[in-house]
């Protein structure tokens, strides 16, 4: 009995140190634990780590004008932690909430000429809002333009971010910028029944997840920092034995159970240097969507209604629609892209994704009443031509300035064009 005590006394002195440890200093969670934690928790410390958080944002309600849309609040700051050369890791927001200059540029004009919409491909993603393409697509063009660019959203989000923020400003164009790496997977993600457990939750048992559910939002978890610890570190565990994932990033295995890839970092090599990309594993969906698209779970009819309503919405509007495709790091450089692990299989699986996708947007939008502008050859020619000025970020595998100027530059004549009918 004695021994007991001793050990649940052990027990609680750790549990009591930890829990100091973690309040004192925060910046010990890993995030892929914090992540999970009980969401008021997770939004404190969040803050305290200066991360974005649910209060940084706005949701419109859906009404007369438009579907529901969740926002950047008016002039939130979003904040960064990269350490790649020519980073920005604060984003000043504009006074409605994205990435534009000057701050008053959506009330200032009636009417712009362009309005761009997509995900972190055409926000201001670690980059200043002058330099991100939108931005420098009116510089080059001189035409007035407005960026409606938000990270995480996706085709469904930009549908409403079109009928919320754009009709009311009477474009003469508005330019759909579908990311090659996962835009067709977000739209399947929105189309399924999301659970509220996690998978590694899951993979314990239903019944043990409600219980674990039921302390972490109402008993221990809605204060206590150790608590969400021990049990979310304790989940990846699970997964260590059911997928193979733990927040080592050194010890990942290739292949989850299903199938599907855990591995997804790569190397662009040039005649006199190396540059290593996605340290983080990042996107490693982006591989994942391919194989999925590959294997049939996915179909590229996804897009459809999308493009059906993006058209319809041009003609009751008046505006000239127009899709881009951006493809991913390993596209533009796949000619000098060295996967670590799987290098043919994932190769062929990524040019798989690349030409399906835009060989369906291509006939989908001309069938439809669309203009398809696929910017895949212009970022692969300035790969090839840029040795020493990468395109993309090494570590979050965005658009670095160049890359954004990259895909600006190509536009232009094209945008130019369809306005005036001449370049």
């Amino acid at each position: 009995m004695a021994y007991l005590k001793a050990i649940l006394f052990s027990l609680v002195v750790i549990f009591g140190l930890t829990e100091v440890s973690l309040r004192t200093f925060p910046t010990l969670i890993p995030v892929n634990l914090l992540i999970n934690f009980q969401k008021d928790l997770r939004k404190n410390i969040a803050k305290k780590r200066k991360f974005q958080t649910i209060d940084d944002t706005l949701r419109y309600a859906e009404n007369s004008e438009g579907p529901s849309v969740l926002t950047y609040k008016p002039y939130a700051r979003i904040q960064y932690d990269y350490k790649d050369p020519g980073i920005v890791n604060t984003m000043q927001m504009d006074g409605l909430g994205f990435c534009n200059e000057p701050l008053n540029l959506y009330h200032q004009k009636n009417k712009f000429d362009v309005i761009a919409v997509g995900d972190s491909f055409t926000w201001c993603t670690t980059i200043e809002a002058t330099k991100t393409w939108p931005s420098q697509l009116a510089h080059i063009s001189g035409l007035s333009l407005y960026n409606l660019g938000l990270p995480g959203r996706g085709p469904h989000e930009y549908l409403a971010l079109i009928k919320r923020f754009a009709l009311k400003k009477n474009p003469k164009m508005i330019i759909m910028a579908i990311y090659e790496g996962n835009d067709l997977g977000s739209i399947w993600t929105q189309n399924q029944k999301q659970l509220d457990y996690s998978d590694a939750c899951l993979e314990v048992g239903l019944r043990i997840c409600k219980g674990y559910s039921y302390l972490k939002n109402y008993v221990f978890g809605f204060w206590s920092y150790a608590f969400n610890f021990y049990v979310q570190a304790s989940l990846k565990v699970v997964s260590v034995f059911h997928q193979g994932t733990f927040f080592s990033q050194q010890a990942r295995p290739i292949y989850l159970s299903d199938g599907s890839f855990n591995h997804f970092q790569y190397s662009v090599r040039r005649t006199t240097h190396q540059v290593d990309f996605n340290p983080y594993h990042f996107d490693v969906d982006v591989p994942n969507w391919a194989k999925k698209l590959k294997e049939g779970i996915l179909s590229l009819e996804l897009y459809e209604p999308i493009l059906r309503d993006f058209v319809r919405l041009s003609r009751e509007h008046k505006f000239i629609p127009v899709v881009i495709y951006l493809p991913t790091v390993p596209t533009a450089y796949m000619q000098y892209v060295q996967f670590k692990y799987e290098d043919q299989k994932l190769k062929e699986v990524l040019t798989f994704f690349n030409h399906a996708q835009t060989q369906y947007l291509m006939k989908k939008s001309n069938l439809l009443g669309c203009h398809f502008i696929d910017l895949t050859s212009a970022l692969k020619l300035a790969a090839q031509k840029y040795e020493d000025d990468i395109l993309y970020f090494r570590e979050h595998i965005h658009f670095t300035q160049k890359g954004n100027h990259i895909v600006a530059k190509a536009l232009a004549p094209q945008i130019q064009y369809l306005l005036n009918g001449r370049p």
